[in-house]
């Protein structure tokens, strides 16, 4: 079945979207890296660029679990 073929049979369908932001490796944080990622429990993410002096970036999701939820 190709991607034209697929009809959506509710128009009003969507898509939900989540994100996990993982926890930083061991190796990561002996080299130096830090976390640059914060969720909301609203599902919105700020990313930070670290050493540098601008607003984080905001990114909203339907919902978003940080770097204490597990994958269980």
């Amino acid at each position: 079945m190709k991607n034209q073929d697929i009809v959506l049979e509710n128009k009003n369908e969507s898509v939900r979207v989540c994100i996990r932001c993982r926890p930083i490796s061991k190796t990561e944080t002996t080299q130096g890296h830090t976390c640059v990622v914060e969720c909301t429990e609203a599902g919105a993410i700020f990313v930070t660029k670290p050493f540098v002096q601008e607003a984080p970036k905001q990114f909203t999701f339907d919902a978003c679990y940080d770097i204490r939820a597990t994958q269980e």
